[in-house]
Formats: C-alpha cells, sequence, structure tokens
C-alpha cells in the first residue's frame, strides 16, 4: 500500500502498520493459512477508528481482487 506510506508513517514488518497523526493505527497482515488479510485498528474513538477505516479501506479498494465490507 505504497500510497498510505507516502501520505503517513508506516511500519511495514510482518504486514503494514499505519500509524495516524492522532495516535491511532490501522493494520493490514495478509493470512500464513489463508488467502485472507487481517485489518486491525485501533483509536480513542469509535468516530477516530471509522476514519482510519475509510483511509485504509479506500486505498485497498483500488485492487479489485480485494473484497472488503460495505
Amino acid at each position: 500500500v505504497r500510497e498510505l506510506k507516502q501520505r503517513y508513517q508506516t511500519i511495514d514488518i510482518d504486514g503494514a502498520r499505519v500509524l495516524f497523526p492522532d495516535g491511532g493505527w490501522g493494520l493490514v497482515r495478509a493470512s500464513n493459512t489463508n488467502p485472507y488479510l487481517t485489518l486491525r485498528f485501533e483509536g480513542r474513538s469509535e468516530a477516530q477508528i471509522d476514519a482510519m477505516k475509510r483511509v485504509i479501506y479506500d486505498a485497498l479498494r483500488r485492487y479489485p481482487y480485494v473484497t472488503l465490507p460495505a
């Protein structure tokens, strides 16, 4: 997810952890045993988590083989 690396600080060891300026983070990681991506988010509020999800989901939607929740 190259575009996220251009906009946010990221750690790309064993996945991609995107560090947001407001202290929250989102993690995208491939499963070792199944053809799935695992996404995890941590933030101070549900609204902050929803905003981070939108950023990461929008980046992943550019890949036609990735299916995300509505």
